[in-house]
């Protein structure tokens, strides 16, 4: 699942506009960037980090199938592992969802 609208709206107390808000900042997140910017220099303790942040993002606003990647790739980096599975996993992954956020604001 991409996301679960109904689970997000629940950790805001219902409050759509507060969602939505949230899910614009997704959207606009700087962490994702700098996890890309991370891999390119080759700094997997940096790319660790910004994947663990991802991972919070996405947990946070209930994007259930990037939490679950980014959970991986974070592990996976905190062991000094650069699994191109996995990272193209993520980045389909995170496509989607960007997608999908996109497309959830507009019906918020």
């Amino acid at each position: 699942m991409l996301i679960n609208v109904e689970e997000g709206l629940g950790r805001v107390r219902n409050n759509a506009m507060l969602y939505k808000r949230m899910l614009s900042m997704f959207i606009d997140s700087k962490e994702v960037g700098q996890l890309e910017d991370a891999l390119a220099e080759g700094n997997l303790e940096a790319a660790s980090h910004e994947a663990h942040s991802v991972k919070g993002i996405a947990g946070n606003l209930s994007l259930t199938d990037l939490y679950n990647i980014s959970d991986i790739l974070t592990e996976e980096l905190r062991k000094d592992i650069l699994n191109e599975e996995t990272l193209a996993l993520y980045r389909d992954v995170l496509g989607q969802t960007q997608n999908i956020v996109s497309e959830t604001i507009a019906t918020l």
